[in-house]
């Protein structure tokens, strides 16, 4: 699950990067430069916790950054797809880039 993914139909150029070490994960988001090579710019450096737990129903992203908490389920994941949905029911869908 660690890399970078973008938002399926996002009209944001945006990029968010997990990177996961010893079961805890940072997050980033980078802006996709609109230049010859598509540099990658940080945007925003989220100073949030990451884990995977395994419950009952699957397996669940709770992540917390010092004022909230937030929990996404993972409907789908493989190599190059990731779908997740939000306690309000809402769904994300990304895919996996090589940036």
């Amino acid at each position: 699950m660690g890399g970078n993914w973008k938002k399926k139909d996002s009209h944001l150029n945006e990029i968010y990067s997990w990177q996961f070490y010893e079961g805890n994960g940072k997050f980033r988001i980078y802006k996709i430069k609109e230049n010859e090579n598509d540099a990658l710019e940080k945007i925003r450096e989220n100073l949030i916790t990451l884990k995977i737990l395994k419950t009952k129903q699957g397996f669940i992203i709770d992540y917390s950054n010092n004022r909230r908490y937030f929990t996404w389920r993972i409907k789908y994941l493989d190599s190059v797809k990731l779908i997740t949905v939000r306690r309000d029911g809402k769904e994300a869908e990304l895919y996996k880039v090589e940036k």
